[in-house]
């Protein structure tokens, strides 16, 4: 069952500030350099987000606190694709997202496939990212008869840079969860190459 989570944080200026300049949630740890803190629920929120994302690809929650999210102030902070509103990427210690809006869903799916799945094809990455997000746009008439090309094509190309293609991949991700099961998309995302076509 798919729940919606609404983020209920208050923004304000005149937080209490801790001698600590992040937040810590069960799964994530903050960090920003915004001259205004987050108050009330993020912690709960953010912890209820990634515990549904571990819970619809039926894996265990992460043990520690494996991810770092960066809240920055605009795009010129960010190192990402244009129009991005944020990121993510593995490191040693884990994903790193930075990201422009608390708590992004998009992103912390990229945090949990990194965590649960590894790197991954950038088109099952990115349409995994936007489809356990509630993002995939309706396709129009026109996209629905060109699906195979399209997808050929960013498999090919090895990119997911429009909106459109973002609506492509989360279709493809999407029927391919919910045709095939979550047991075999996970083994189809562990048998693909990351950097490779989906031969």
């Amino acid at each position: 069952m798919r729940r919606k989570l609404m983020l209920t944080v208050a923004l304000c200026g005149s937080c209490e500030s801790s001698d600590d300049a992040f937040l810590e949630t069960k799964y994530v740890r903050y960090v920003t350099e915004q001259p205004f803190a987050p108050c009330g629920g993020l912690a709960a929120d953010t912890d209820l987000k990634i515990e549904n994302l571990f819970d619809r690809i039926g894996e265990p929650y992460p043990s520690k606190r494996p991810i770092t999210y960066k809240w920055v102030a605009d795009n010129q902070s960010l190192v990402c694709l244009d129009y991005a509103a944020g990121c993510t990427r593995m490191e040693g210690d884990g994903p790193i997202v930075a990201a422009l809006d608390l708590a992004q869903t998009h992103e912390l799916a990229h945090a949990t496939h990194f965590i649960a799945l590894g790197w991954g094809n950038r088109l099952l990455a990115e349409g995994f990212a936007t489809y356990l997000a509630d993002q995939p746009p309706a396709l129009s008439a026109e996209s629905l008869s060109s699906f195979a090309t399209d997808i050929e094509l960013m498999i090919t190309q090895g990119t997911v840079a429009t909106e459109k293609q973002y609506a492509l991949a989360a279709q493809f991700v999407g029927v391919t969860m919910e045709r095939h099961g979550i047991e075999n998309f996970k083994d189809f995302w562990r048998n693909v190459d990351g950097t490779e076509g989906l031969e």
